[in-house]
């Protein structure tokens, strides 16, 4: 697949929808593949974040745009298979280092991605969006499982379960791949085995400031995972670049609803600050 695409970026008439649809075609071992020679380029911020002990890595979306705009345009459309890949690879090429760098944190993404919260459709679900506001609520940081270890009560195995999302998700059966029964039975979670990550969620709602006579400010969920926690507080103005997702919702007779609410997933979340002389008393 590789040797398809630099064939590809050689060729003069290969129009840009062609080769975004080779890139959505892609393996995953196609896609790390790509990143790495994009990340070539980045060999300066890599090491610096390196030794600077940083758990993750700050990407210039402009300039990632200019060495591979396909890939940016994939991850506007797909991002949680793009980021999953990115990440692997980020983790591959610094392991066995002092600090190994855990994520990559996007940033600096084109204007056209802005999205006002109030306009947030069901087109946006599972995409990529940068939204502006206030923080207005935040919770304490706490644990959240990445990676679920249980233990099968009919046979004994140990087995890994990773997690996706906001609820705790059980295997339906003892793994055989990971040395178990294959049985459909009872499972005991070890959550001194269990992989966790820190985790914390806040309320952001519209900036007054841009509204008209009469509109109330719109607010949304985001969650933050990793470095993201902690990072900014109730009253602070933010930039959040993150992932739009659907929250189950239930009838008032405790029946799941065709209807969800939106939340949002941070990928990188920036705290804006403003000069003294750009606020009015």
């Amino acid at each position: 697949m590789d040797k398809e695409i630099r064939q590809i970026d050689e060729a003069e008439d290969v129009g840009y929808e062609e080769m975004l649809d080779l890139y959505r075609k892609m393996s995953i071992t196609d896609l790390s593949a790509r990143w790495e020679r994009i990340l070539d380029r980045f060999d300066k911020e890599i090491q610096d974040a390196i030794i600077t002990g940083q758990t993750s890595i700050l990407l210039d979306f402009q300039k990632l745009d200019m060495i591979d705009p396909v890939m940016m345009e994939l991850f506007i459309e797909k991002p949680y298979t793009v980021l999953y890949v990115l990440d692997k690879v980020i983790r591959d090429i610094t392991e066995g280092e002092e600090h190994q760098i855990r994520s990559a944190r996007i940033y600096n993404l084109p204007e056209w991605a802005t999205v006002q919260i109030r306009d947030l459709r069901a087109s946006h679900l599972g995409k990529i969006v940068c939204i502006k506001g206030l923080v207005r609520k935040a919770t304490e940081v706490r644990p959240k499982i990445e990676n679920a270890y249980f233990q099968c009560n009919k046979c004994g195995a140990v087995f890994s379960y990773p997690q996706k999302g906001q609820t705790l998700e059980e295997p339906y059966e003892c793994p055989t791949d990971q040395g178990g029964c294959g049985r459909h039975t009872s499972f005991t979670l070890l959550t001194e085995d269990s992989v966790f990550v820190d985790s914390q969620k806040i309320e952001v709602q519209e900036n007054p400031e841009g509204l008209f006579g009469g509109e109330q400010p719109q607010k949304i969920s985001v969650y933050l995972e990793g470095d993201l926690v902690a990072k900014v507080f109730p009253g602070d103005e933010v930039t959040i670049i993150g992932i739009v997702n659907g929250k189950q919702r239930w009838t008032k007779g405790g029946k799941q609803s065709t209807e969800f609410g939106m939340v949002i997933d941070a990928h990188n979340i920036i705290p804006n600050i403003r000069a003294f002389e750009e606020v009015k008393i």
